[in-house]
């Protein structure tokens, strides 16, 4: 965490 991209988000979404 700590992006300034929506790639966190898509990534924990990914994830859960």
């Amino acid at each position: 965490m700590g992006s300034t991209l929506p790639a966190e988000f898509l990534h924990l979404n990914n994830l859960a």
